[in-house]
């Protein structure tokens, strides 16, 4: 494989957008360049039980990421409202391990870090690449967004605690890290500058494991001058496309994205961190 290619990037893989999300796969998978397609996702169980049947043949080219930050469910809801519970997440992951994809799980951030333990232990059976762990970045923008919301602020407050540097804070990591070699540190832009998970474990700087989109954005010229790779933007761009739309406003339609964040925003679960 000569480059990872994560996808999506700004929204996730919805059973209502099942169609289009399936489409955009394809699309990149049969490429003839040689890419590894990273799909990430907190996980509905109806979309992935479909998936693994439908993309069998290219799990060669697959690496399948679900975000799974805690077993708390109150936690969740709290923290990540719409998306799905641990045990749907779980059951996902068993699925695509069963169907012989690779797996990989992100703790990033690490919501539930005073309990990550336990969580690796019951996800490391059913991974098969790697489980990503990191500080919660944009802090203060994350504080912002969820201002008048009280519960959701006292648990950012612990994350943040959870997270700072401290003896107890690095043994736990220290342990953490001898769970498994496939444990890895994302870096990360912690509050006040503070050292991230890397740094306090003394670990050279990082980068996650995916190059996202990058120079080989134009490869796929749907998305070419798009910063989002999701199914909306394949959808309205193919459509644009295809239509009699003169060509300098069908550049700059697809160029622009002017359509495509309120979209994104009005279909999405809300979540604490604005990723959607």
């Amino acid at each position: 494989m000569t480059q990872d290619i994560m996808y999506p990037t700004n929204s996730d893989i919805l059973p209502e957008w099942y169609e289009e999300n399936l489409k955009r796969i394809l699309s990149i998978l049969s490429d003839e360049a040689e890419y590894s397609l990273v799909l990430v996702s907190k996980p509905h169980r109806e979309v992935w039980e479909k998936l693994a049947k439908e993309l069998v043949n290219f799990r060669k080219k697959i690496i399948v990421r679900f975000t799974i930050g805690s077993q708390d469910n109150d936690l969740l809801k709290l923290l990540e409202p719409g998306a799905p519970s641990f045990e749907e997440r779980l059951k996902c992951l068993k699925i695509m391990h069963r169907n012989g994809y690779r797996t990989s799980v992100s703790m990033e951030p690490a919501i539930d870090l005073l309990n990550i333990e336990a969580l690796i232990k019951t996800v490391l059976p059913y991974v098969t690449t790697d489980i990503w762990i990191g500080t919660m970045n944009h802090v203060a923008e994350v504080i912002r967004w969820n201002n008048g919301k009280p519960k959701v602020q006292e648990a950012l407050a612990e994350i943040i605690r959870n997270q700072m540097p401290s003896p107890k804070t690095l043994a736990l990591l220290k342990r953490v890290q001898a769970l498994s070699p496939m444990i890895l540190f994302k870096q990360g832009a912690c509050l006040g500058g503070q050292p991230d998970f890397r740094k306090q474990l003394g670990l050279p700087p990082g980068t996650h494991g995916v190059k996202e989109w990058g120079a080989n954005k134009i490869s796929f010229n749907l998305l070419q001058g798009c910063y989002h790779n999701c199914a909306y933007c394949y959808s309205k761009h193919n459509r644009i496309r295809k239509s009699n739309t003169p060509k300098v406003l069908k550049k700059k339609w697809i160029t622009e994205e002017i359509w495509c964040k309120p979209v994104l925003l009005k279909t999405q679960p809300s979540c604490f961190r604005q990723e959607q």
